[in-house]
């Protein structure tokens, strides 16, 4: 076991080389598990990539395990979107019932560990990370033992540690969710943010589905067939709409009972009628995560409230940037589905 700063975010990490078919496996404090072939080793060794687009590449590869990288997939990982404020406390209130799970536990805030563990990353002498300087990187990390802490960053997608302070401080115990603990610097969960933990925990996080709303008149049976459905599937999901599901009820009931047994829904919003609204409604008060969608020059015809969302838009015959945008979005805000291995998998 060697060492060497994180090809994502430059913390640092312990490697596993495997110089035969140049190969190395990551095992970074904040990123976690991830494994990256020669070629895209290389890509991001050229990358200079903002804080957010670190903290959202971190957040994306702790999330979704062990990933192999390729230079394809880091290209991909320098346009993930970021998430918005809600998703990233409701990451951050989720993890924290995790760790803590027994109700009134004091526990300390993770940003002050996470600022030492950045002040202590800083005094370690940590190449880059190279084929060739492996040999010569026996540094003990482990006796570092703020390190760990880095992780939160990830947990949180925050850029650093100040945003961290923000989405704890600022929002979960300003609105709530935490408490203070026992002693300076303490927190603990509160009664609301149990009950916040227990409602995002029915969010049918078993479905294997994502519900697609959306016109069914002929001329986006490609949008279908060839973008979103294949996209679903690439993120290890199945893509369901109504009108090729076998029922004998009305469509509309069965369009609600479709939408509650769903883990996400996507709605495209390039024919602007009333039921698309209705089911991404639906879908929000259900508190089930909405990818929204739009041709691309139609996005001023969607209704104002709805234009503040984070719009993916499509283009007529450009099906495959439709597959990969899908993809990255679901496994970046939701996580890889249970159906398949597909290409940012063990490979």
């Amino acid at each position: 076991m060697k060492a060497a700063k994180c090809l994502i975010c430059k913390a640092p990490a312990q490697v596993w080389v495997n110089a035969r078919i140049l190969m190395s496996h990551f095992k970074c404090y904040r990123c976690g598990d991830f494994r990256s072939d020669h070629y895209a080793l290389g890509t991001l060794k050229r990358a200079d990539w903002s804080e957010q687009q670190i903290a959202n590449a971190s957040s994306y590869v702790r999330r979704n395990g062990d990933i192999l990288l390729t230079s394809d997939e880091v290209e991909r990982l320098s346009t993930l979107e970021t998430p918005t404020v809600g998703e990233k406390l409701a990451q951050l209130l989720t993890y924290f019932g995790r760790e803590y799970p027994q109700p009134g536990e004091s526990f300390m805030a993770p940003v002050f560990e996470v600022q030492n563990a950045l002040s202590s990353a800083k005094t370690l002498d940590v190449p880059d990370a190279d084929f060739y300087l492996y040999d010569n990187t026996d540094i003990d990390l482990g006796s570092h033992s703020q390190l760990p802490a880095l992780k939160w960053l990830a947990i949180a997608s925050a850029s650093n540690a100040g945003e961290l302070y923000w989405l704890i401080f600022d929002c979960l115990l300003m609105q709530g969710f935490l408490s203070k603990g026992r002693s300076d610097g303490q927190l603990t969960i509160a009664p609301k943010g149990w009950n916040e933990i227990d409602r995002l925990k029915r969010i049918n996080a078993a479905s294997r589905f994502g519900f697609v709303a959306m016109s069914f008149r002929d001329r986006f049976t490609a949008l279908y067939e060839q973008g979103i459905a294949p996209g679903i599937s690439a993120a290890g999901y199945e893509a369901r709409r109504v009108d090729r599901t076998e029922h004998n009820n009305r469509i509309d009931d069965e369009t609600i009972a479709g939408i509650k047994q769903s883990r996400f829904l996507i709605a495209d919003f390039t024919v602007n009628r009333g039921g698309i609204y209705f089911e991404a409604g639906l879908a929000i008060g259900l508190g089930l995560p909405v990818i929204w969608l739009v041709r691309e020059n139609r996005l001023e015809g969607v209704h104002f409230d709805n234009r503040q969302y984070n719009f993916i838009t499509w283009r007529e015959g450009e099906w495959n940037t439709v597959i990969e945008r899908f993809r990255f979005r679901i496994e970046a805000t939701i996580g890889r589905g249970p159906l398949k291995d597909h290409k940012l998998t063990n490979s």
